[in-house]
Parts: C-alpha cells; sequence; structure tokens
C-alpha cells in the first residue's frame, strides 16, 4: 500500500514537472533565438507547437490534470494583462518604453512588417499563458515549503533575473527585446513583480478557497495599483520620470 501511495506520488510529480517544461517551450525557445542558436521561426514549429500538442495530449491522457492545465493557462494570460496594464502600456503610450513585443512576430514568420498582434499572441498565449501554467502545475510539490503568494514574487523576480541575463550576456539580446535603461529596468522589475504576485495570489485563492479565476483581476487590481502608483511617486521623486 505504501509502494502504490509512493508511485503516485512520484507520478504526480513527473506529470507536473512535464508540465512545467511544456509551459517554458515559448520562452525558452526566445531565449534561444537571442542567442543566435536556433531562429524563432524553426523553434516555434518545431518545438513551441509540439509543446502545444503535449500539453494538450496530456490533459486528454490524464483528465484529473486538465483543470490545473486550463486554469495555469488562463492565470498566466491575467498576470500578463495586469502587468502590461500598470508596467508597460502608460509607459509605451508616454514614449518611456520602446514596445518591442510587435517584433516577435517578424521573427516568428521571418519577414517585416508582421501584424503586431502576431507579437502579442506570442507574449499572451505563449510566454504568458505558458509560465503561468508552469508555475501552477509545479507548486503543489513546493505547498508545505512555502506560501504560493511569496512563491509567485520569488518567480517573478527569478523570471525578470533571466531576462535580464539574456539581454547582456546572449548576441542579440538587445537588438530582439530592448536596451534597458534604468528607468525601463525598473518598469520590467516592477512588471515581473506583479506578474509574479498575480500568479501566487491567483494559485492561493484557486487551490484554497477555488474561486472563478475570472474575478481574480478585479480582486487583485486594485491592490496592485496602490503599489504601482506608490512607485511611480517615489519614481518622480528620484527624477526618474518627468
Amino acid at each position: 500500500m505504501f509502494s502504490f501511495k509512493q508511485y503516485q506520488l512520484s507520478n504526480d510529480a513527473l506529470i507536473r514537472l512535464t508540465i512545467f517544461v511544456l509551459g517554458f517551450a515559448p520562452i525558452a525557445s526566445l531565449s534561444l533565438s537571442t542567442f543566435n542558436l536556433v531562429p524563432l521561426y524553426v523553434s516555434g514549429p518545431v518545438i513551441v507547437l509540439p509543446a502545444i500538442a503535449g500539453a494538450v495530449a496530456l490533459g486528454l491522457m490524464f483528465r484529473e490534470y486538465a483543470p490545473t492545465l486550463v486554469r495555469g493557462f488562463l492565470l498566466g494570460v491575467m498576470a500578463v494583462f495586469l502587468y502590461d496594464l500598470t508596467c508597460r502600456l502608460p509607459f509605451i503610450a508616454a514614449g518611456i518604453w520602446p514596445d518591442f513585443i510587435p517584433k516577435i512576430g517578424n521573427y516568428l514568420l521571418h519577414r517585416d512588417h508582421v501584424h503586431w498582434s502576431v507579437g502579442y499572441l506570442w507574449r499572451y498565449i505563449g510566454n504568458g499563458g505558458g509560465m503561468g501554467l508552469a508555475f501552477y502545475a509545479v507548486y503543489p510539490l513546493l505547498a508545505r515549503r512555502v506560501r504560493p503568494i511569496k512563491a509567485g514574487l520569488v518567480y517573478g523576480v527569478a523570471i525578470f533575473c533571466c531576462l535580464l541575463a539574456t539581454i547582456y550576456l546572449s548576441p542579440s539580446g538587445r537588438t530582439y527585446l530592448f536596451d534597458p535603461k534604468l528607468v525601463t529596468a525598473v518598469l520590467g522589475l516592477m512588471g515581473h513583480v506583479v506578474f509574479g504576485l498575480t500568479l501566487g495570489y491567483g494559485t492561493q485563492r484557486s487551490l484554497v478557497n477555488g474561486p472563478s479565476l475570472a474575478v481574480l483581476p478585479m480582486q487583485f487590481g486594485s491592490r496592485t495599483m496602490h503599489w504601482v502608483n506608490r512607485g511611480l511617486i517615489f519614481g518622480r521623486y528620484c527624477g526618474f520620470f518627468s
């Protein structure tokens, strides 16, 4: 009996870690392209599409994990939306932060002047949805050691650190992505904090209290805006923003 339960636990961990790897396929492919190892128009169909098919197949084969796949994906999309709403789009509109996301469509389709929506689909469905899926799937393995909101914060900051490493260590990072300045670096960090905290908060509410994920942006958005506004006031005080 003990060995059977042990097998079940290890099987659960294996499936969750597999989901984690599949969720990171889009962002890993983008990173590979900045290092000039595999262009995105190759890794997209060769790595990302099979990863999507693998996630769908996994959900069909192990139906008990289908809610994890769907909830994690939706939570990631919501987290990216709050990131953009608070720390990207207002500053892009103000001309403070150049928008590099539309360029992803050019790299993916291997031609110029691709519609901006292609890059944003990659950002929301691929990067955001994938990393949200990865976090939501793997967190139960760490639940006894760390609270979900703290885990989400660490997760978001770790992703930001990986972004900076990709930008500064890869040959094409500053061309493919963006060349960080003090203001955009601070905004990027704040955005990833928002992203991570949203994942943590959503995971806590979903796993503990089980509400609909549709209400999470409204519940978390007011708190996020409060701290973002404080950060902006501090930034103006320090002379970061005019």
